[in-house]
């Protein structure tokens, strides 16, 4: 409804087509499949790492080639990449692309005419921006085609290297870093989202792997450069990062890493980024440092957003999301608090959660947040909610995808959607479980 000429599409968005409906219940179908045999796979005995890395580059392969996006967000990006990359433009101003030569650029103009709506403005940090800039360089005379297959690739190699580091782990622990690396790359929702449908989360992913292997060896220098230079990826990243730091505020054996014959390395690793944040500024002013503009707000899509205007329907949208916020920020710190009273406690595991409560908007594919930690964390429970959270995440779709005909999704939709999301987490941490055999840690399982 929105593009009136489908042919500007190289690979069709579906969304408010009313091809959306039966396309989103083959999808969802196909996920349900694919996650059924994703937790047959948790629950069974490790295969080799060929198998797993085979099973991988065969899917990878299909995310490639999957003939349809569910959202128009990977065109977002390119045009993103087309400002920041070869026309040298601030992507985080809404800039009149469809005035330059390049072919990318009217094609891109016309499938987002209004200068003024927020997808024209970059939701994504310096680094990703700057990375998918430098993607686009080659690309600058190519069709707009062949850049969103680069997009994709680009994920599927983000995936893959994630999983390349979460499998190097300390010495004698092969197997468990073999089974880290699967839980996420053979990840149905982290394929989907982050291969198919093109995301950039792939590579604050990639990052926050370093940060997670850095956090393993006590490394916290290199730990806290990946995190920043995450951070500067997505803005979520702040929520590692602020766990980082509450790890080396605990931590009795500092001086050990701050005199490491590593530490020159490490400094001057960690000042070659910050020469890279410099040149980000520099290129597109400070106001790239705020890791990307905010998503698009709805009335209906987070519990405390919809309940504030159910109840005053004259209050702002702005104070209900403020609210919202406020209490995911709250249960982040409550979370914190009970890892800083017990050690041992698996509460880190669940600051992803945090981080969602605090959205005013979800969308699938931040439920991958969820899949990064399930990787790493070994406890029964909190594996389980994780997998019904990831479970649930493509339902996202009855109303992301505009399926409903104009004006759009009722509330009734946002209801039902939020009940299951929410309500399914809720019941499953109701039924105790038994930590798994291992690491049980949140320091130690990261």
């Amino acid at each position: 409804a929105h593009i009136t000429e489908p042919s500007l599409l190289p690979i069709a968005v579906v969304q408010n087509a009313p091809s959306a409906i039966p396309l989103l219940g083959l999808f969802l179908l196909a996920y349900g499949v694919a996650f059924g045999g994703y937790l047959a796979f948790c629950r069974s005995a490790m295969p080799s790492a060929r198998v797993v890395w085979c099973a991988f580059a065969l899917a990878a392969v299909a995310m490639i080639a999957m003939p349809f996006f569910p959202t128009t967000d990977p065109y977002a990006y390119a045009l993103y990449a087309l400002e920041a990359g070869p026309l040298h433009l601030n992507p985080y101003v809404s800039q009149p692309v469809g005035a330059f030569a390049n072919g990318w650029g009217p094609q891109l103009a016309a499938i987002f005419p209004d200068p003024n709506a927020y997808v024209r403005y970059c939701n994504y940090g310096p680094f990703a921006t700057a990375g998918y800039g430098l993607l686009a360089i080659p690309f600058a005379h190519a069709p707009l085609g062949a850049f969103l297959y680069a997009e994709r690739i680009f994920g599927a190699l983000c995936v893959a290297f994630t999983g390349f580091v979460l499998s190097r782990t300390t010495a004698g622990d092969v197997v468990d870093g073999s089974r880290r690396a699967a839980l996420f790359i053979l990840n149905p929702l982290v394929l989907f989202e982050l291969i198919a449908f093109a995301h950039g989360d792939a590579l604050m992913f990639a990052l926050l792997a370093l940060a997670w292997r850095g956090w393993r060896l006590r490394a916290y220098m290199p730990a806290a450069f990946f995190c920043f230079a995450a951070m500067a990826t997505r803005s979520v990243a702040v929520v590692p990062l602020a766990l980082l730091f509450v790890a080396a505020v605990r931590d009795k054996d500092k001086r050990s890493v701050l005199l490491s014959p590593r530490a020159d390395v490490m400094l001057g690793v960690t000042l070659a980024w910050g020469l890279t944040i410099f040149t980000c500024v520099i290129m597109w002013g400070w106001h790239s440092l705020s890791f990307g503009s905010a998503p698009a707000f709805n009335a209906f899509s987070a519990p405390l957003v919809f309940l504030t205007r159910t109840i005053a329907p004259h209050a702002g949208l702005a104070f209900a999301v403020t609210l919202q916020a406020a209490f995911g920020a709250v249960v982040a710190a409550l979370l914190l608090a009970r890892w800083w009273r017990k050690r041992d406690s698996i509460a880190p595991a669940f600051l992803p959660f945090a981080a969602l409560a605090g959205l005013p908007t979800i969308y699938p594919h931040y439920l991958t947040w969820v899949g990064g930690v399930r990787s790493v964390v070994s406890d029964e429970r909190f594996a389980r909610v994780a997998n019904v959270a990831m479970l649930v995440a493509p339902l996202w779709y009855l109303v992301k995808l505009n399926v409903f005909p104009f004006p759009g999704p009722p509330p009734a939709a946002f209801v039902f959607v939020l009940v299951v999301t929410w309500g399914t987490v809720l019941v499953v941490l109701r039924y105790p479980a038994a930590r798994a055999s291992g690491t049980s840690s949140a320091i130690e399982a990261g």
